[in-house]
């Protein structure tokens, strides 16, 4: 049998519910790139970026394999799970980013992503 795309992969909110929320990673002053996963496992991605143009995506289901967090059949829609979400237990800094002790972070193709708690 032949199953479609999401067939062989599990629903983010089944599999990992601590992924659940908004993360947000800034790309530079006031530009940032964020995803949002909801309680049932949709969601979106939203960036703006230096053109001040946002891409806005349609609410899709996350879903996650193999650590790849994937939105849909697109390479710029789908992350590398380099680090699932953590607590800070120091103040890290990324680029544009500063991660305070106690916030929660995940890593996605190398880049922080924080919890909008």
């Amino acid at each position: 049998m032949v199953c479609p795309f999401s067939c062989q992969k599990d629903k983010v909110n089944h599999k990992h519910s601590d992924m659940i929320g908004d993360w947000y990673h800034h790309t530079g002053i006031g530009l940032y790139y964020s995803i949002s996963i909801f309680k049932n496992g949709r969601g979106y991605i939203y960036e703006k970026n230096a053109n001040n143009d946002g891409l806005d995506t349609q609410g899709r289901v996350w879903l996650i394999k193999d650590d790849k967090l994937i939105f849909s059949r697109f390479k710029r829609e789908q992350f590398s799970i380099d680090s699932y979400p953590s607590v800070a237990t120091t103040i890290m800094i990324d680029n544009f980013d500063t991660i305070q002790v106690g916030r929660t972070y995940m890593i996605l193709d190398g880049h922080y992503f924080i919890k909008n708690e």
